[in-house]
């Protein structure tokens, strides 16, 4: 690495430092006396020694904006002891988590360096296909060394929540500590983002070779989770992330389950249904196979159903609606609750169920038969749509709208002219 270079990467470490640390101090003035107090206490470090390693002890140390400077450029000083003294100074820890960042990530400028210089040596031809396989997995690696170093200076400080949610919620993963949190997060992102490459080649049609590459890239991730985590953390991590745990979550999301709910339908889940190889529901599956899952699924939503008390079977049904995804952005949009959203459902299943049986019997009736039995749908329908919506604005928002489609189209057939 050029001296420049290596200078300046230094000299950005110190500055990003000293104006976190100045922004922290000012952002709110403090009172005279502790000004007076920090300001004695500086003097008297700096009369005393000009050795930083002895300007304070990590136990009992003050640092001030006057003596913050020596702890930076202390290259003996360990990111865990710098750490210590910052959090004794009271220094805020968005504050230490941006010195430590940069100072562990100085110590990788020269990787990072030979990276980008690897990458530039791709041949043009092949510069449109993105970062060759065996460059990504070096980036991923020195990714997941830089978070590692990261995690041992500061602990559970080491990253924000926001860090650690790549593919799934790591943050939540609170039997992990924070350096496995992290590599977790990097496992499934790296995973995450082989399995996307798979569908962007395949267009989202499989080959039986696709679907042993998905088995490979399943089984290698899972055996990189098993050499990282203990059996009773993978149980865990099965529990919250597993690709079984990740299909359900996604198919409940509309059901505001317990943890002992959820924790039921996973057992069942396991036990009936085959989890996804990829975060793609049906990557890897036959239209066969895709049906037949599906298909046990409605059967496990039906056994799920029967083991809940009434009240809990009720919403357990009306929430997996499929109707509920469409109603709920309706109801997000005009400010509607929850039981709203479950009333509309279900007026908008009764109506369907009355229109059904309304063309199955249609054929036996008179046309004038036809039209009574419609208009008088038409009116129950419209006097419960009264009693749910009450605010005309909205009513009339929800006729225009694909939920209340239905209803518009009985009513043109009620007033299409008879031949």
């Amino acid at each position: 690495m050029p001296p420049i270079l290596r200078f300046a990467v230094f000299a950005s470490l110190i500055a990003n430092a000293a104006l976190g640390f100045f922004w922290w101090q000012h952002k709110s003035p403090p009172s005279a006396s502790a000004a007076s107090s920090s300001l004695s206490a500086a003097t008297s470090a700096s009369a005393t020694t000009t050795d930083p390693s002895e300007a304070a002890q990590p136990d009992t140390a003050v640092i001030t904006g006057a003596a913050i400077g020596p702890y930076l450029t202390d290259a003996a000083l360990s990111d865990v002891d710098l750490v210590a003294r910052l959090k004794a100074a009271g220094v805020p820890i968005d504050v230490i988590r941006q010195i430590i960042h940069a100072r562990v990530h100085a110590r990788f400028v020269d990787q990072w360096q030979a990276l980008v210089d690897l990458r530039q040596q791709t041949p043009y031809w092949m510069s449109t296909r993105g970062i060759p396989t065996d460059l990504r997995r070096a980036v991923q690696a020195l990714v997941r060394d830089e978070r590692a170093a990261r995690a041992a200076s500061l602990g559970e400080d080491a990253f924000l929540p926001e860090e650690n949610s790549f593919f799934s919620n790591t943050s939540a993963m609170t039997f992990l500590s924070a350096a496995k949190r992290a590599e977790v997060g990097q496992i499934l992102g790296d995973y995450s983002d082989l399995q996307t490459d798979l569908m962007i080649e395949s267009m989202g049609i499989f080959t039986a070779s696709d679907r042993e590459v998905l088995q490979f890239l399943h089984t290698e991730m899972q055996q990189e989770l098993a050499a990282l985590l203990t059996p009773e953390e993978l149980a865990a991590f099965q529990i919250q992330a597993g690709n079984a745990a990740v299909d359900l979550q996604e198919r409940i999301s509309t059901f505001p389950a317990t943890e002992a709910e959820y924790l039921r339908l996973l057992e069942l889940y396991n036990a009936a249904i085959e989890p996804p190889l990829a975060m793609f529901r049906s990557a890897g599956l036959t239209q066969a196979e895709a049906q037949q899952r599906e298909q046990q699924w409605r059967t496990l939503v039906e056994q799920f159903a029967a083991e809940l008390p009434e009240e809990r079977a009720a919403l357990w049904t009306d929430s997996l609606d499929p109707r509920y995804s469409m109603i709920d952005s309706f109801s997000r949009q005009q400010g509607l609750d929850r039981d709203v959203t479950l009333q509309l459902v279900r007026l908008n299943r009764s109506l369907e169920e009355q229109q059904r049986a309304f063309f199955a019997n249609g054929g036996d009736m008179s046309p004038t038969q036809r039209d009574l039995e419609l208009t008088a749908i038409i009116n129950r329908i419209e006097q419960d749509l009264g009693q749910i919506l009450p605010n005309p604005e909205t009513r009339n928002a929800w006729q225009s709208s694909v939920g209340g489609r239905q209803l518009q189209l009985l009513k043109r057939r009620l007033s299409r002219p008879r031949p």
